[in-house]
């Protein structure tokens, strides 16, 4: 019988195998990451993980709900940048976020199938991490027109440029280094103003 762990252990085990995970995440990519060696740096049997998640796939969609929430927290601080140039700072957004994933492992297809696992998963759960750029993205329409702009935006339009980029991602691979970053480039350049229209009221 495993060890019954009041809430307060609960709590500080999750956060730590979230930390454990998120490392090993970074530094392997999905398919080298085992639930022993995540358990064995947490300091708990590898039976303890499954009080907190019902498989490794559970464990690795948590992993990636984290990190979307803590980069788009991140992002919402940096709303007021956006009044200079509202399309150019989700094209930023898009460019950026994008060019960190092509040199992080956890989410190069070459190391691992991260992003394969994502697109390959269950819908409701990609639907859930769409749904939070959507919500990100309906706050920055709000702040903007506070701010004296109007805007036209296609949301799902949007979620369909991300979904793309994510494709075009995790078949990185297939296309020359020296290439990828102009051909990126190109493609957050003219696909985000067809979805994302803003236009400053005198």
């Amino acid at each position: 019988m495993g060890k019954a762990y009041s809430e307060e252990e609960k709590e500080e085990i999750k956060i730590r195998l979230r930390q454990v995970g998120l490392q090993l995440f970074r530094e392997k990519g999905i398919k080298k990451v085992s639930v022993r060696e995540v358990t064995s740096m947490v300091g708990i049997a590898q039976g303890g993980f499954y009080t907190f998640y019902e498989s490794k796939e559970d464990f690795m969609l948590d992993l990636l709900n984290l990190r979307v929430e803590e980069k788009l927290l991140i992002l919402e601080e940096q709303f007021s940048e956006a009044l200079a140039d509202p399309t150019g700072f989700v094209i930023g957004i898009l460019y950026q976020s994008g060019m960190h994933l092509k040199e992080n492992k956890a989410f190069n297809n070459i190391v691992s199938d991260s992003l394969r696992f994502f697109m390959d998963g269950r819908e409701a759960d990609k639907q859930k991490v769409l749904q939070r750029y959507r919500d990100f993205m309906l706050k920055l329409s709000k702040y903007l027109t506070v701010h004296g702009f109007q805007v036209e935006m296609d949301v799902d339009g949007l979620m369909n440029v991300v979904s793309a980029a994510t494709i075009l991602f995790s078949n990185a691979d297939m296309l020359e280094e020296k290439y990828f970053e102009q051909i990126y480039r190109v493609f957050a350049d003219s696909q985000v103003p067809l979805f994302f229209r803003v236009k400053q009221l005198s």
